[in-house]
């Protein structure tokens, strides 16, 4: 009789995947400089796969505050990252700090108002789904920072965040209903398939974004005026070459 196979379960595929994704993007950071927020998020994303993988596939609980915590924090990463990479600006600003506050709240409830970790998980899915689409929806001049040919990849990247947080947010409603109704039952396989659609998607939304990066060398072609110029300059000096040693420019006589 054949042995029996492992399990491999689905968020430890997406643990390997994600980590080979922020591998990929840190060998592209001495070219693309803006390619490390996207590194972060996917490394980010990868480690929240395998807190989700060691909770529901090997039942350990202990990680459990931690997971609750990342799962606060990934979307304002994500909107950081995105945001970052559409319009320009720098992680080190005084107002990203904002985007701190739900990991503070969630750090709260934990010792103090266990009760209300869905909630403030809820809030903080719909506030960024809710951001990510109308940045989605917003016009180019949101995407300044963005390629041309990239801007589409980009704007399809946000949209695909911005419903990937609002259906998790959505899950989450379900998950609460469930516990109030049936004590739980379905809650395990809703929060799984929450997790997965949710990390899947934001995997391939850093994939699909960070392919529209420009790499540290790669300037527009009205910044070096300097070629074109120099051209004109020959140019010139040919036509007036031209007309000093020809008849073309002697006085009519």
């Amino acid at each position: 009789m054949l042995a029996a196979m492992p399990r491999v379960s689905i968020a430890l595929i997406l643990f390997a995947v994600l980590c080979l994704l922020a591998a990929s993007l840190s060998l592209r950071r001495r070219e693309t400089p803006a390619a490390t927020p996207f590194m972060i998020l996917s490394a980010l994303a990868g480690l929240q796969a395998l807190l989700v993988s060691l909770r529901w596939d090997f039942g350990i609980m202990q990680l459990r505050p931690l997971q609750i915590v990342l799962a606060a924090a990934l979307p304002g990463a994500a909107w950081l990252c995105f945001r970052i990479a559409a319009s320009g600006g720098s992680l080190l600003q005084w107002r990203n700090l904002t985007h701190a506050i739900p990991i503070g709240l969630i750090v709260l409830a934990l010792f103090l108002l266990p009760d209300a970790i869905d909630i403030i998980l809820i809030a903080t899915f719909l506030a960024y789904g809710a951001i990510f689409l109308r940045l989605a929806l917003s016009g180019e001049a949101s995407f300044e920072q963005t390629a041309f040919e990239g801007m589409f990849n980009m704007r399809r990247a946000v949209a695909l965040l911005a419903f990937a947080l609002l259906g998790s947010a959505v899950i989450d409603v379900l998950v609460f209903l469930d516990f109030l109704r049936v004590g739980g039952r379905n809650a395990a396989m809703l929060i799984g398939i929450g997790n997965m659609v949710w990390l899947l998607t934001l995997g391939a939304s850093v994939a699909l974004g960070s392919v529209t990066l420009p790499a540290a060398d790669e300037e527009p072609e009205a910044a070096t005026p300097s070629e074109p110029e120099a051209e004109d300059r020959k140019i010139a000096q040919d036509i007036h070459q031209l007309l000093t040693e020809t008849r073309l420019a002697k006085q009519p006589g």
